[in-house]
C-alpha cells in the first residue's frame, strides 16, 4: 500500500513497538503530546516525530532547561502556541488572557475544581540558588475560605501539566488560602508533607498577590512583597530544578509575568 509511517496515540507506544516498526522500515509518529515529560519519554523510545497542539513549547523544553541568567515569561496577547500549558478538572474550562494575567474562563464555576496554569520556564538543579518572582490573582472564588491559590516550583519528575502528581512526583507547593493561611508543602515520591504553616493577610477575588521565592541549597523563603510577610523553611532536600506554575483549588487562579533568575 506504500505506507511509510504510522501515527499512534502516545499512550499506546512502547520501545518494543517502535523497534518493531523500524525493523519493518516504517517511521513512528506519536500524538497528541501536550506534556514535555511525555515528549521526553517518547523521544527516549526512539520515535521519529511528535504531533502536538503547541509544538513550540515541546521543542523549547524537551531535554532542555531555561538558560542561566534572568529570564521572564511575559503574559502573551494570545495563548495559542504560546508555551503556557494548563490543566483543569473542569470540563468547561478554557484558557484565556484577562487584564495581563493568564487564567481560565468557565461556563459554570464550581468550588470542586482544581487547576494548573503552567509557566514556560524550566530551571535546572544547578545552580541550586535561584529566585522566582511572580504575581498571582484570583478571578473568582466561592464562599469556602479554605480554598487556595498557590505556586508549584522545582517540579522535576512528574508530568508538567498534572495538578495532582503521581508516585514519582517531586517538588514544592506554596499555597495561600482565602482565609490567610499559607503553607509550604514538599512532595517526595508522591508523598505530600506540610513543612511550615503561617497566617498572612486574607485574600479575595481581583486582588494581586506579588510573590518572591528565594531558593538556596539549604532553605526556601517565600515572601509576599506587598506586605513583606514571609515564610522560611530550612533543611529542604528536594531538587531545585523543574517546572513551575500557578495552582488553584476551588477558585479560578490567574498568573502574571514570571521571572526566573539563577
Amino acid at each position: 500500500m506504500g505506507v511509510w509511517a504510522v501515527a499512534v496515540h502516545f499512550a499506546s507506544v512502547s520501545a518494543q513497538y517502535v523497534a518493531a516498526l523500524h525493523a519493518a522500515g516504517l517511521k513512528v509518529f506519536v500524538w497528541p503530546v501536550g506534556s514535555v515529560v511525555d515528549a521526553e519519554r517518547m523521544l527516549g523510545m526512539g520515535v521519529d516525530g511528535i504531533i502536538a497542539d503547541d509544538p513550540q513549547y515541546v521543542m523549547a523544553f524537551a531535554n532542555r532547561r531555561t538558560p542561566t541568567g534572568v529570564t521572564t515569561a511575559h503574559v502573551p496577547d494570545t495563548l495559542a502556541g504560546s508555551g503556557w500549558p494548563s490543566y483543569s478538572t473542569a470540563s468547561n474550562a478554557s484558557r484565556t488572557v484577562k487584564n495581563g494575567f493568564v487564567t481560565f474562563s468557565y461556563d459554570a464555576f464550581t468550588e470542586s475544581s482544581t487547576s494548573l496554569l503552567g509557566v514556560p520556564l524550566r530551571s535546572a538543579d544547578s545552580p541550586a540558588t535561584q529566585t522566582i518572582t511572580t504575581t498571582l490573582k484570583i478571578i473568582a472564588a466561592g464562599e469556602d475560605q479554605t480554598r487556595f491559590v498557590g505556586f508549584r516550583f522545582a517540579w522535576s519528575t512528574d508530568n508538567d501539566t498534572s495538578i495532582v502528581g503521581s508516585a514519582t512526583s517531586n517538588g514544592y507547593y506554596f499555597t495561600h488560602r482565602l482565609n490567610g493561611t499559607v503553607e509550604l508543602v514538599r512532595v517526595a515520591a508522591g508523598s505530600y508533607s506540610i513543612l511550615k504553616t503561617s497566617v498572612w493577610s486574607s485574600i479575595a477575588a481581583d486582588q494581586a498577590i506579588p510573590l518572591r521565592f528565594d531558593v538556596t541549597p539549604t532553605e526556601i523563603t517565600v515572601r509576599r512583597t506587598d506586605t513583606n510577610q514571609s515564610l522560611t523553611v530550612t533543611n529542604v532536600d528536594q531538587s531545585r530544578g523543574g517546572f513551575m506554575g500557578a495552582i488553584g483549588w476551588g477558585l479560578i487562579p490567574a498568573i502574571g509575568d514570571t521571572t526566573l533568575t539563577y
